[in-house]
């Protein structure tokens, strides 16, 4: 049993050694980070981003044409700008370092602050007319936050493990992860139960057309089944504190699925495999949040760009 472990993991691992060249383009857009990516779903050419300098400044940035030009919204917050999610044409929530809550009934034209605890807000998500905002510090400290749409806090819940995003899963349960947890509520958030689940830094939810998955910033994935959580790719030992994965996002038009990390990280993930993705021309970036966009998929960087990774 322990060598047929150990080929499942060696040949894992193998799979991130095989890359595949792809062409990137990339777009500066801002002199800070760009933490997040989000295509608005308000016009097929309409994308949200956000970022800013941890300790002084939030931005925002528009774009209206696929990606191709940007319009800067910058300061609009006094720290970094973490999370956005835009609801309709008219609604955006955006959350950030220290605890800000901002909230734009006018699609970005003025925004208003509700201030939370002084802790990372890290995502912020709409279910069943709630907000659910979860964040934390430390890999040992977590919060999750449901508010109602004005932004008031309903529930507070602290945990002991940093948290980092939340999903209402496809059997109406909602489900948070994090610093080496997973918890699920079958009741609308009342109540938390931990799940199955542990050996990694647990960052996203990726829902595809088969499955509910789960990521973690050391590669390991996990998939959900009626019997909870099974382990599809175990974490590579060769990620460490500098290279490590920060998002993942899924195209249902191409049925393609990346993560992106630091040092430029790029791994299609398929057959139960990580296939490396090169950049042709090399220049390696630190990315950050991404999110597809019909069919291409969409990075933002710690450098202040936004790259486009056409079909492939």
């Amino acid at each position: 049993m322990r060598l047929v472990c150990f080929l499942y993991l060696l040949c894992s691992l193998m799979a991130c050694t095989k890359p595949r060249k792809v062409f990137l383009e990339i777009t500066p857009v801002s002199d800070a980070p760009i933490h997040a990516i989000k295509s608005a779903g308000i016009s097929g050419d309409t994308l949200i981003a956000c970022g800013g300098f941890r300790y002084n400044r939030g931005d925002i940035f528009y774009s209206y044409d696929g990606g191709i030009s940007w319009f800067a919204q910058k300061g609009i917050a006094e720290k970094a700008i973490y999370d956005i999610v835009p609801f309709n044409d008219t609604l955006i929530y955006a959350v950030g370092y220290d605890g800000k809550l901002l909230i734009s009934e006018t699609f970005g034209s003025s925004w208003h602050l509700r201030q939370l605890d002084y802790i990372p807000l890290r995502r912020i998500k709409r279910i069943n007319d709630k907000l659910f905002i979860c964040g934390g510090d430390g890999f040992r400290r977590g919060i999750l936050y449901q508010c109602n749409l004005n932004g008031d806090i309903l529930q507070r819940d602290t945990f002991e493990n940093e948290l980092s995003d939340i999903v209402l899963a496809s059997d109406h349960t909602i489900k948070v992860c994090g610093f080496g947890i997973v918890m699920s509520s079958n009741d609308k958030g009342k109540t938390w139960t931990p799940e199955d689940a542990s050996g990694d830094f647990f960052i996203n939810f990726v829902e595809t057309n088969d499955a509910l998955f789960l990521v973690g910033r050391s590669g390991m994935i996990l998939m959900y089944t009626k019997n909870g959580w099974d382990k599809m790719i175990p974490a590579k030992t060769s990620i460490n504190n500098k290279r490590f994965l920060t998002g993942s996002t899924y195209s249902p038009q191409r049925d393609i699925w990346v993560c992106c990390g630091k040092q430029g990280d790029l791994f299609d993930v398929r057959s139960n495999k990580l296939l490396r993705l090169n950049n042709e021309d090399k220049t390696i970036w630190n990315y950050n949040g991404c999110c597809s966009k019909d069919d291409y998929l969409m990075f933002c960087t710690d450098e202040g760009y936004i790259v486009k990774l056409p079909a492939y």
